[in-house]
C-alpha cells in the first residue's frame, strides 16, 4: 500500500508501506507518527470492536492510497506506534478489489452490483 501526502502537492514524498489485508478490519490502519508526517489530520473519533471484543477509541483521518496502480482517498485509522499497517475492507472496497485468500491475491473487480 502506497500512502500519499495529502494533497500531494505538500512536497511531502509518498510512504511505501508492507499491508496486511484484512477483511475483518471496516478501516485501514497505520501508525499515527506515519500519518501525521504525510500531513494526515484526525477529523473525528470511532469505536471499534477488536477481535478479542474489546471496544476501543481511535482517531479517523483520510488519506490517499494507491494499491497495484489503482488511487482512492479513503479513511484511516491513527495507530498506536508498532501498529501493522492493515488495508481494510472499506479501502479495497473503494478501490475495487476483491481478496482471493487461496491465491494470497487481490483481484480487481470486474462487474459491480448497481442494485
Amino acid at each position: 500500500m502506497r500512502l500519499l501526502p495529502w494533497q500531494s502537492r505538500n512536497g511531502k514524498k509518498p510512504l511505501e508501506v508492507k499491508a496486511l489485508v484484512d477483511c475483518g478490519s471496516f478501516y485501514s490502519w497505520a501508525p499515527a507518527s506515519a500519518l501525521r508526517k504525510l500531513g494526515v489530520k484526525p477529523r473525528e473519533t470511532v469505536e471499534g470492536e477488536l477481535a478479542n471484543g474489546t471496544v476501543i477509541t481511535k482517531e479517523v483521518g483520510q488519506i490517499e492510497v494507491e494499491v497495484q496502480g489503482k488511487r482512492t482517498i479513503t479513511w484511516i485509522i491513527f495507530g498506536d506506534e508498532g501498529t501493522e499497517p492493515l488495508l481494510g475492507a472499506l479501502t479495497l472496497e473503494e478501490l475495487g478489489f476483491e481478496v482471493s485468500p487461496r491465491n494470497k491475491q487481490l483481484i480487481p473487480i470486474k462487474v459491480f452490483p448497481l442494485k
